[in-house]
């Protein structure tokens, strides 16, 4: 809700509470910096996201500032700042516990190359929030928290729009990512996409093909914060078909079941699995190849692989050999496979039936190897496996359970 706590009035921001109350540590120690640097004689605002955030009632996690300031300056003022991004940037960090300002100089496009544009240095505010892509993004504050809103970015946010600054086409052929962008950011916010922008992001779809996987992650991740209207606009905008079409040429519209996973916290391979799932049969395949086009976290990764090896195979547990099915019931990650399953129509009974028919899932193994050493080594795993599986499906209970089935099985 716009300016939940927070008003402007006369053309400056107005808060209820303290600053660090009402918009976080981030905000008020980024206020702080923007002082300090026009005390030493430049320019210094609050843009991009943080104000966004702060017109929505949102407390951003961090903050960036826009400056005039040489580095030299910003790095005699910030004894600890650190330098992020390469020396031509001149940008850096400053940051607590529990916050987190980036400090970057202000600057224009010389050229643009479809992703990373050629820049330089610039004292001019409105150059600098020129270049960015959308009206919403392209707020700024001064340190005494008078708003500067060049493009009507505050009409937008109270509309719910996404609309670039300038002409749609040109600012997409500048910068492909931002067609992800538009539909990333319209699916975070629950905002619209205003005409023009839209009708540009249908016919310059297919230049999403040419983004590097580290940024298609960095937009995926932030659109699974809304999972089914994320999905749900990269299929309607042709996004999906021409980033992702090679891999996965039918994409599901389980748009309610990803909203439902996501109300009730599923873990995020998990969401991951639902929102790339197609078939069962060729998922775990599909998934492999996904991770050529998004470089997902190495930790994230594996386990949404392991999740979609799970899948592909659950249809057939019951035909798999007995060592295979204990892989799949044994592994860390079969509760988030269960949970996917139970939002898929043609895997819903069969997550069903193993959590009903395999009621000891977690439990320690009853024997060990150490146990099977008078047996042949060429019939120990599978003998381990039918053991395994017993006390899986409740049939043994105990040690001495298992030790009395292994005694079976070793005479067989």
């Amino acid at each position: 809700m716009l300016y939940n706590s927070i008003k402007i009035i006369n053309g400056k921001l107005i808060f209820k509470n303290s600053i660090s109350e009402d918009a976080g540590l981030s905000f008020s120690y980024g206020m702080e910096a923007a002082r300090k640097i026009e005390d030493a004689g430049y320019d210094a605002y609050i843009v991009g996201g943080a104000v966004r955030d702060i017109l929505l009632g949102k407390i951003p996690a961090e903050v960036d500032i826009s400056t005039s300031a040489p580095e030299e300056v910003i790095q005699r003022i910030f004894k600890d700042a650190k330098r992020i991004f390469p020396k031509k940037y001149s940008a850096f960090k400053i940051a607590g516990k529990s916050w987190y300002v980036e400090i970057i100089r202000m600057r224009k496009d010389v050229r643009t190359m479809g992703r990373q544009a050629e820049v330089e240095f610039t004292d001019d505010l409105s150059e600098d929030l020129r270049r960015r892509d959308f009206t919403i993004n392209a707020i700024a504050l001064k340190p005494d928290l008078s708003v500067i809103d060049l493009f009507g970015g505050i009409d937008d946010i109270e509309n719910r729009f996404i609309r670039t600054i300038g002409d749609a086409e040109k600012r997409f052929m500048e910068d492909h990512l931002r067609i992800l962008r538009a539909v990333r950011f319209a699916s975070s916010l629950d905002f619209a996409i205003e005409k023009n922008t839209a009708e540009a992001i249908r016919k310059l779809a297919h230049l999403t093909k040419n983004l590097s996987p580290q940024w298609i992650w960095r937009e995926l991740k932030k659109g699974l914060s809304a999972p089914h209207r994320f999905k749900k606009l990269l299929i309607e905008y042709d996004i999906w078909q021409n980033l992702l079409g090679e891999i996965f040429k039918n994409p599901q519209e389980n748009f309610d079941a990803l909203f439902r996973a996501g109300e009730k916290n599923m873990s995020p391979a998990g969401i991951l699995a639902l929102f790339f799932y197609e078939d069962s049969k060729n998922f775990y395949e599909h998934a492999q190849k996904l991770l050529s086009i998004v470089e997902i976290p190495k930790n994230l990764r594996n386990e949404f692989i392991e999740v979609a090896k799970i899948i592909s195979n659950m249809k057939n547990l019951y035909s798999i050999s007995v060592k295979e099915r204990i892989k799949l019931l044994d592994s860390e990650f079969l509760s988030t496979a269960l949970d996917v399953a139970e939002y898929i129509d043609d895997l819903r009974s069969t997550a069903t039936d193993i959590r009903k028919k395999y009621t000891a899932i977690g439990s320690r193994p009853l024997i060990s190897g150490g146990d099977l050493s008078g047996i042949e080594k060429s019939r120990r795993s599978e003998i381990m496996a039918k053991i395994r599986l017993a006390q899986l499906s409740g049939e043994i209970k105990s040690r001495s359970d298992a030790l009395e089935l292994l005694k079976k099985l070793q005479d067989e």
